[in-house]
């Protein structure tokens, strides 16, 4: 069964039965944090509800999985390396006790921290422990069912590795059991019951979210602008006094084709002028297309506050360089609109020709074979046939990257730019193909499908206005069900 539970609710059973495997200290280390199970109550309550509470035991099986969800997250990423990457980017040396080692910031020891989020992930179960039982909610049979495979699971585990449940965890309290386990879980799901409850009351109208759009375009829009670098070459004889004249007359401009237009003659005229050969030069690369706000980059300021065809100039400077970088606004603000769609491909890579026309010339006799019978069908068969859009598998065979070449749901900075331009362009219509050059090669393509319309900017405008709600309502439901906390008990985790 499928479940949608908030991330501060999640049960992490992936994380936590991998955990054993991850930074598990040899049998015979010795570490002060190892404390005999009898020297604390696991079952004194250290938070409670009306209806509800958190056992130290179950305490102590959130910090470990809390825990033990950063180390796993950095392990799937570096392996091996793990320990090192999370002592250089953190701090946190995973081999000594985390109260023994204080953070970066100085805001209090490691401990204290993953005590913090332990103990907020607590009371919010809590909470929505109440409000699942204020209305109505319960465990049904599908959540029995699906904790009792979780428990299985660990059995699995422990039997696997010849371990208990709270080596499973890294638990140096040695306190979680399957029967700490089966309640926390209990009274986790139960909670995301709850939370999703809550979720489901909200609903915004349209005009709603487009007010909130509106009023927060640098958190949701997209612009594109035009922008030309110049800048002193004192051996082409260009000056900085020469390049500020040049981005004044650029910035004087009131069109896009006047803009192109100078930077096109500056290019030709100026820059590489009298050469035998230089750089052709490309409008598209004046053209920024799709660009979100961000509050590290000045420029964007001006350009989101503008309007189409302003212009404006920014200078650099340096020991021996001057630059000025001309800005003309030529999209304002406004949600990026698009499909996704649907795509094949049969790839004849650069790199495995003798030259370009070589390539091109692999790429045309096969859309010849294509042409002779023009169906998407026999389009996926060529591809499983002759595209060089491979991968090694595990057994050292070069294996078709995607099954008769097609990439379902390609979406704006997710491949090679040639490649998105055909696929995104408006106008495509299914069943158009074409040959293309990319960075990658040359591709024979075919337009499937086009999927639902993507509106980036207005969902996160919805997701904007659900968390502002959530937490209005969080804090309500914090004064509503007040937890009690006994702080002093929780501070005896030793990790």
């Amino acid at each position: 069964m499928k479940r949608i539970i908030a991330v501060f609710l999640a049960l992490l059973m992936m994380i936590s039965v991998c955990s054993c495997e991850i930074g598990k200290k040899n049998s015979d280390d010795t570490d002060a944090s190892n404390v005999a199970t009898s020297d604390f109550d696991g079952t004194k309550i250290v938070a409670s509800t009306e209806n509800y509470s958190i056992s130290f035991a179950e305490l102590d099986y959130i910090f470990a999985d809390t825990y033990n969800s950063m180390l796993y997250n950095y392990y799937s990423t570096f392996q091996d390396s793990y320990a090192d990457y999370i002592l250089y980017y953190t701090g946190l040396d995973i081999n000594k006790p985390l109260k023994d080692q204080t953070m970066n910031d100085g805001s209090g020891t490691f401990f204290d921290y993953y005590l913090e989020v332990s103990a907020e992930k607590a009371n919010d179960i809590l909470i929505f422990c109440e409000y699942a039982k204020e209305n109505g909610l319960d465990l049904d049979d599908d959540d029995r069912e699906y904790i009792d495979g979780l428990i299985d699971t660990y059995k699995q585990q422990t039997e696997a590795n010849n371990c208990t449940f709270a080596e499973i965890f890294e638990d140096s309290m040695g306190l979680i059991t399957e029967e700490v386990v089966r309640s926390y879980s209990e009274k986790n799901i139960l909670a995301g019951k709850g939370y999703n409850f809550l979720k489901e009351t909200y609903s915004f109208t349209d005009e709603e979210v487009e007010a909130e759009f509106n009023a927060n375009l640098k958190n949701y829009a997209y612009i594109s602008y035009l922008v030309y670098t110049f800048q002193n070459d004192e051996t082409a004889g260009i000056t900085a006094e020469d390049i500020k004249t040049y981005s004044e007359e650029l910035s004087a401009v009131t069109t896009e084709e006047e803009f192109i237009a100078y930077c096109e003659n500056y290019h030709n005229n100026v820059l590489y002028k009298d050469m035998e050969s230089h750089p052709e030069f490309s409008k598209d690369n004046l053209l920024k297309e799709r660009i979100g706000y961000s509050k590290d980059m000045d420029y964007l300021d001006k350009l989101f506050e503008g309007k189409a065809g302003d212009t404006f100039v920014t200078e650099n400077t340096g020991d021996d360089f001057t630059s000025y970088n001309v800005y003309m606004l030529v999209g304002e603000p406004s949600e990026l609109n698009y499909s996704k769609v649907d795509v094949r491909h049969i790839l004849f890579k650069s790199a495995n020709y003798e030259s370009t026309d070589a390539c091109r010339k692999a790429a045309e006799d096969i859309y010849a074979l294509y042409k002779q019978n023009p169906t998407e069908d026999n389009f996926a068969a060529l591809a499983n046939k002759y595209s060089e859009d491979t991968y090694t598998d595990e057994n050292g065979n070069q294996t078709i990257a995607e099954e008769g070449g097609l990439i379902k749901d390609i979406g704006y900075n997710e491949t090679v730019k040639d490649f998105e331009n055909w696929a995104l362009d408006p106008s495509r219509q299914v069943g158009d193909t074409d040959i293309i050059l990319s960075t990658l090669g040359y591709h024979i393509v075919y337009f499937s499908a086009v999927g639902e319309k993507q509106t980036p900017g207005h969902d996160s405008a919805k997701n904007a206005l659900i968390s502002a709600r959530y937490e209005k309502d969080h804090e309500e439901l914090k004064t509503k069900y007040a937890v009690t906390s006994d702080k002093e008990y929780m501070n005896n985790l030793n990790y």
